[in-house]
């Protein structure tokens, strides 16, 4: 493990590139381009990261969508458990969005910054480095110069001190002829003369090299390779500063992960095992009664050659007391007829409240479009006569609906609700039964009142005498006259 001290100060050493580093030009510009190479290195790797960030978001939202719509679908929808469960997925999808973030944010700023960084950094030192060319190629133009004139130099003084040997042996020597001698001597001084003017061509030449050799290393390249150095820390710094903002592009997003975390956990805390097992009895009770023992007497009858589900299949296909439709299975599924009991009355209830909900959003609606109308009748400035008869037409569109429909839909939902409540649901009948044992009376305000009574039971084997006629089982009013004409419907005037 490495660890770094967070606020590290930072150092306010003098830059000694230029000085201590006069002669490492080469190391200079191969660290340089390794800082560049270094930078994008970084860059790549945030922009890698940055990628399978945004790539595990969406995986993990794929995997969320694709079972939030099961889960939804799934029975018990509502327990504590189910709940729990699409906390989990819900949420796990916020996480999943907050990796997208992540991945997004990087992308945004530190890796296009570090993209930028090295650009810059990269343009920067090669216009240091080409600068440093020039002041470089101008200094051997100098240093050529000096060694070219040296070269003249040592040949004339080599040759002018081959001249004087030459001469100092003539002169020694008896035998050589005097004009030989000064010959010799003429030549000693005319390359001795050489040698000292090309002596004084190469102290200029090396006065100049000195003078240009001093403004290149304590002038152009100092200044170049403390440029490099300054520009190096920048660098490094600009590195460091975007590794923080790649922190913070993570940190960004950990409130909104642990508040999901903490949904998650809360929404499991709050599964209650003993609930959920109520809620599932609550929704599958039917409250019917357990059948009683069968009779040995009773084995070869036709009821019970038949199973509690035909049974109940064929009260399902039985005509209801209400009955409004000219399709018996739009009845059963009008009057939840279909249901056991106590699902029934859920589902009437139910019904019930969702009309009513109707009702009350469509009289809100309504009094806004006539207190719209009323305003526009009291002030006729404020609106056009197209606006008020608009809010007018809507106003009574809405009152229409719910004279004719929704008030009777929930009169009638209230009645097969007070109905089942009272116990008064119309009794099962064969399947070639009609509705013939009713009594229909005038009743009040021009009402037909209509006494339906219980069908007499089978006769046994042996014909007993006519029974008595059966007592009533419910009366009921005839709101709108009914013509009937279909199999099991009613006709009512």
């Amino acid at each position: 493990f490495v660890f770094f001290s967070a606020h590290k100060p930072q150092s306010n050493k003098r830059m000694t590139w230029g000085k201590q580093l006069w002669d490492q030009e080469k190391a200079i510009a191969t660290h340089t381009e390794a800082a560049i190479e270094t930078t994008n290195r970084i860059r790549a790797f945030m922009a890698s990261y940055a990628q399978i960030q945004i790539n595990f978001g969406k995986e993990i939202r794929k995997l969320t969508r694709q079972y939030v719509e099961i889960q939804k679908k799934a029975e018990s929808s509502e327990s504590s458990s189910s709940k729990a469960a699409l906390a989990l997925m819900m949420e796990t999808d916020d996480i999943g969005k907050q990796h997208e973030s992540i991945g997004e944010s990087l992308l945004a700023q530190p890796v296009e910054a570090l993209k930028n960084l090295a650009k810059d950094y990269k343009a920067e030192r090669q216009r240091r480095l080409n600068d440093l060319s020039v002041y470089q190629a101008d200094l051997d133009k100098v240093r050529k110069k000096q060694e070219a004139a040296k070269k003249v130099f040592d040949k004339a003084a080599k040759d002018a001190l081959e001249a004087t040997q030459k001469f100092d042996k003539a002169d020694k020597d008896e035998n050589v002829v005097k004009s030989k001698v000064e010959k010799l001597r003429t030549e000693k001084d005319k390359l001795g003369l050489e040698a000292e003017s090309t002596k004084r061509d190469l102290t200029v030449a090396t006065d100049q090299l000195n003078q240009a050799q001093h403004v290149f290393f304590h002038g152009h390249s100092l200044e170049v390779f403390d440029a490099l150095e300054t520009l190096e820390a920048k660098r490094v710094m600009d590195v460091a500063e975007q590794m923080r903002v790649y922190v913070k592009a993570t940190r960004a997003v950990l409130p909104i992960i642990v508040t999901c975390l903490d949904n998650i956990d809360a929404a499991a805390a709050a599964v209650d095992g003993a609930a959920d097992t109520l809620l599932f009895l609550d929704a599958n009770v039917t409250g019917l009664l357990p059948p009683d023992m069968n009779s040995a007497v009773d084995a070869f009858s036709p009821l019970a050659t038949k199973s509690v589900h035909e049974i109940n299949k064929k009260r399902v296909e039985k005509s209801k007391l209400f009955h409004t439709t000219t399709r018996k299975k739009d009845a059963v599924r009008e009057d939840f007829g279909h249901l056991p009991p106590e699902q029934r009355k859920k589902a009437l209830i139910k019904k019930v409240a969702e009309l009513e909900e109707e009702e009350r959003k469509d009289t809100k609606t309504m009094e806004a479009l006539l207190k719209t109308v009323d305003l526009y009748t009291t002030n006729p400035n404020l609106g056009d006569v197209r606006a008020k008869d608009k809010a007018q037409k809507e106003a009574m569109a809405i009152q229409d609906k719910l004279k004719t429909k929704l008030e009777p839909q929930i009169f009638k939902f209230k009645l097969y609700l007070e109905a089942l409540e009272r116990g008064q649901a119309p009794p099962d009948q064969d399947e070639d039964d009609d509705f013939d044992n009713f009594d229909e009376a005038e009743g009040e305000e021009g009402m037909t009142v209509i006494t339906l009574r219980q069908a007499p039971a089978a006769a046994a084997a042996a014909a007993p005498p006519p029974p008595p006629p059966a007592a009533a089982v419910g009366t009921a009013q005839v709101l709108y006259a009914f013509e009937g004409g279909k199999e099991s419907e009613l006709p009512v005037q």
